[in-house]
């Protein structure tokens, strides 16, 4: 500024010059730091954040494709052959590329799925497998397990189960393992949870631990699934609730398919334990056999309802998520769902189960022993059925005993 200026307005404001000197220093200062200030803070400012994390990892790319047959069935609990099959038809988990990345290839959505349902390994765990997040590892599963239904559910796991040609198939099934007029046999399992929704005390079994009810009819592969009861419900009341006990009532199927054994017009039934009403429709064991007669019913009718727990034990052996994690999980039922539907896939086509998974030693809750009550009142056309089953199956015996 020009000192005779600065003398003037000094003059006429009784400013002293040496303050307004100052004055003008200390303001020309303060611009000046403002200024390098904020050169500094644009030199530290950071580059802008990548949007996709960059992970690196070379087993799906690298340690996969090379892997042996045995190999492969351990990671993803079918044979390579299945598992192609369910990338040609599982489609719609495909996704396309965009202009920031290139997508997920279906292939390996499928194994991480299927790796994901073989193993308890956190999804943190499977997504540093995969080189993928552990919420596209969720996001894949439950993709996934959609697409199993929609595709697959129809052909082996159809909601019209209860038809001639399947119940004449079922019938042969079970009368070859030596029980007449059977469709299927009726079991369940309980499975764990901890985020219990509702009352909490209908969640509590009788070893005190919470759980739901896995409840299933079972021929040699499963016919009908529901995971809606609580774990302190018993086989009898989820049965009564289900609506697997509409459609069995609803049909006429199981009467137009009798047959005289005996001289009893025995329609076809299902199978159940103790813990179920014996009925017209559901056939279980005495309990409290008296004679030799009613002993070998009893004996033939528990052979005959193994195929239950043997598939549980199978799916529980396979993809053993969804008994000791499904927790993690958001919509438990559609990954129950689609284990089940892919069991059935499985077994119609002959693939292995590996002795391996049915001994690897597991930290499972004891499961609860179905107790039936002796005092139970048998309906009358129930208890001729059976009679008339049990003098068939001991007159098949003697004849064995002859040969």
């Amino acid at each position: 500024m020009d000192p005779a200026k600065l003398l003037m307005l000094c003059e006429q404001n009784e400013y002293n010059l040496l303050n307004l000197l100052d004055w003008e220093e200390e303001f020309e200062q303060t611009v000046e730091e403002f200024r390098l200030t904020l050169g500094r803070r644009r030199k530290k400012r950071k580059a802008p954040r990548e949007w996709k994390f960059q992970r690196t990892g070379a087993f799906w790319e690298s340690e996969v494709p090379a892997s042996s047959e045995e190999h492969f069935i351990n990671l993803f609990r079918m044979e390579k052959q299945y598992f192609h099959v369910l990338v040609k038809r599982l489609l719609g988990i495909k996704k396309s590329d965009t202009s920031f990345r290139k997508a997920i290839p279906i292939d390996k959505r499928i194994a991480i799925a299927l790796y994901t349902l073989g193993s308890t390994a956190e999804y943190s765990t499977v997504g540093d497998l995969f080189s993928v997040s552990p919420s596209m590892v969720g996001k894949i599963l439950n993709d996934f397990c959609q697409e199993v239904q929609r595709v697959l559910a129809p052909e082996y796991l159809p909601k019209e189960f209860l038809t001639q040609s399947q119940l004449e198939e079922c019938v042969r099934g079970f009368e070859a393992r030596g029980l007449p007029q059977c469709f299927g046999a009726l079991g369940s399992c309980l499975i764990e949870v901890n985020n219990v929704p509702g009352n909490i005390a209908e969640y509590y079994n009788t070893q005190d631990w919470y759980s739901r009810i896995l409840f299933a009819l079972v021929d040699h592969r499963f016919l009908y699934v529901n995971y809606k009861s609580p774990g302190g419900r018993q086989n009898d009341e989820v049965y009564e609730e289900s609506s697997l006990k509409s459609i069995v009532n609803a049909s006429t199927l199981f009467k137009s398919n009798s047959k005289l054994i005996a001289g009893v017009k025995v329609p076809v039934m299902l199978l159940g334990d103790s813990a179920f009403q014996c009925s017209t429709v559901l056939l279980t064991p005495y309990a409290n056999p008296q004679g030799e007669q009613q002993k070998l019913f009893n004996n033939q009718l528990d052979e005959c309802r193994r195929v239950v727990d043997k598939a549980l034990r199978q799916l529980k052996a396979r993809f053993c998520r969804i008994f000791e994690c499904l927790d993690n999980h958001s919509k438990p039922f559609d990954i129950i769902l689609c284990c089940c539907i892919l069991h059935n896939y499985l077994n119609c086509n002959k693939s292995r189960i590996l002795e391996s998974w049915l001994n690897e030693p597991r930290t499972e809750r004891i499961q609860p022993v179905a107790i039936g009550d002796a005092r139970q009142q048998t309906d009358v056309e129930a208890e001729h059925i059976r009679q008339g089953i049990g003098q068939f199956l001991s007159t098949i015996n003697i004849s064995k005993h002859l040969l």
